[in-house]
């Protein structure tokens, strides 16, 4: 009878329906997956590295006491592309060339204006002035370089004497012995104390190093800088003068020459030889750096380091490790920062791929892209504003930002000739230029392609005549 369904039949129509909306169940949810594994970047992060260049470790060579024997340590230390940290009493005879050393690269510490020992000398306002702050400024005033660390004289910590350095220091040096930065090591648990940086066993203070041969001591120095790896910590050395007369505060020259080959020749790669205040700089400002992801597609990154702190003193670059897509490590990148154009290099950790580039935090975002030969205003876009550059700079040794792009470096035609291959690739700006140039650009364009023509029609003619 028209009209009338049986009971069967709708039982074998809901089952239908119910098959069906299964299916498409199951296949939304496989489209929602295959989507989003399509249009993730990476599961990966931008990271800040716990050390510069991402090293597994840092390591500072300190001296103490004003001397022209530290003159000649500079010179040692400069000999395996070292630098270190002199800890320096301003009114002692200072010898000729000793705040030189500073223009080298070498950091002039405070280590008290008399080498004042506070178990004798009255802790008073007066005389803190005179032996820390006066050392201070007049060691910034002779090198014109901030002056960030301070060593206790004769290791003696009062925490009185403490209070006020941290007033006017990032970081303080003790005698006490141990790793610094360590994460929970086994035979040291003492952590990062920027008013009590430990030093390493094995340095010539309470122990007669003398005693040992220079394999000997190349052998010990060796396992505790391997201890320091292991948690990627910092390790502080402490010096004096070279010699056997006082044990207690000597090292040989041979064995500390043999040191510094090791460490120069079998660590360089994993280890940051820093002064102690850039290595202070660098951990509080990694500290007290935030890292945001403005924007992360497949054209483009745009990194924030957020950092609070005087940029004045804390101008130490951190290294960031930025999380990129893996089809980019095959493709030329730029990295910029306000504009300025930053080294960069390409490295793989657990699997994933990384731009790796030294940035300023609290200094601008970070613009990380695929590199487009002729872009001199690196704002992603070739036009007449990088023609301008170019034209403006032509003959002239320059860089990128104004158009010298086959890394010659003189800006020439064959940098006219990448420009024009490239006019208008990219994304022009919110505000950019129409697909057509101005007919000031256009006579520029043709002026400015004319020679390359002309040497091509050449080249051509002579080949025919062949």
């Amino acid at each position: 009878m028209v009209g009338c369904v049986s009971p069967a039949f709708v039982v074998a129509c809901g089952e239908r329906d119910r098959r069906k909306w299964q299916r498409a169940i199951v296949l939304g949810l496989v489209l929602i997956i295959v989507l989003a594994a399509n249009t993730s970047v990476s599961s990966a992060e931008s990271t800040i590295a716990k050390w510069k260049a991402d090293a597994n470790a840092a390591l500072s060579f300190t001296f103490d006491d004003t001397s022209s024997r530290r003159i000649i340590q500079s010179t040692i230390l400069e000999e395996y592309g070292l630098r270190g940290t002199f800890y320096t009493n301003s009114g002692w005879p200072m010898p000729v060339g000793y705040y030189a050393m500073a223009d080298r690269g070498h950091e002039i510490g405070a280590h008290s204006t008399s080498h004042v020992d506070w178990r004798v000398t009255p802790v008073t306002p007066e005389n803190l002035d005179a032996e820390i702050l006066q050392n201070k400024l007049e060691i910034e005033a002779r090198t014109g370089q901030p002056c960030v660390s301070y060593a206790a004289p004769f290791g003696y910590l009062d925490s009185n004497v403490t209070a006020y350095v941290s007033q006017h220091f990032l970081t303080q040096r003790s005698t006490l012995i141990g790793i610094n930065a360590a994460e929970g090591h086994p035979r040291d648990p003492m952590v990062w104390d920027p008013m009590f940086l430990t030093i390493a066993p094995y340095t010539p203070y309470d122990i007669d190093a003398t005693a040992w041969t220079d394999q000997e001591y190349v052998t010990n120095m060796r396992n505790h800088v391997e201890d320091v790896v292991s948690v990627r910590g910092w390790a502080v050395e402490m010096y004096h003068n070279f010699g056997t007369e006082n044990k207690r505060l000597q090292v040989t020259e041979s064995a500390f020459r043999a040191h510094l080959a090791d460490m120069a020749g079998n660590y360089s790669d994993n280890i940051w030889f820093s002064t102690v205040g850039r290595a202070s700089r660098y951990l509080m400002e990694r500290e007290n750096t935030i890292l945001e992801t403005l924007l992360q597609d497949e054209s483009e990154i745009e990194l924030r380091l957020n950092f609070t702190g005087d940029t004045l003193l804390f101008n130490e670059s951190l290294t960031v490790l930025a999380d990129i897509p893996d089809a980019w490590a095959q493709a030329n990148l730029i990295v910029t920062q306000d504009g300025e154009r930053l080294p960069l290099s390409i490295v793989e950790k657990s699997n994933e791929t990384f731009a790796m580039f030294d940035a300023l935090p609290g200094r601008g975002n970070v613009r990380i892209a695929i590199e487009i030969m002729g872009d001199a205003s690196l704002d992603g876009y070739v036009d007449d504003n990088d023609l301008s550059l170019l034209l403006a700079s032509w003959g002239e040794v320059t860089g990128w930002g104004n158009g010298e792009f086959d890394g010659t470096p003189v800006v020439n035609d064959n940098d006219l000739s990448l420009l024009l291959a490239n006019w208008h690739e990219g994304v022009p700006p919110p505000m950019g230029n129409s697909s057509i140039p101005e007919p000031a650009t256009m006579m520029l364009l043709c002026c400015a392609a004319a020679p390359i023509l002309l040497k091509r029609r050449r080249f051509d003619t002579t080949r025919r005549g062949r």
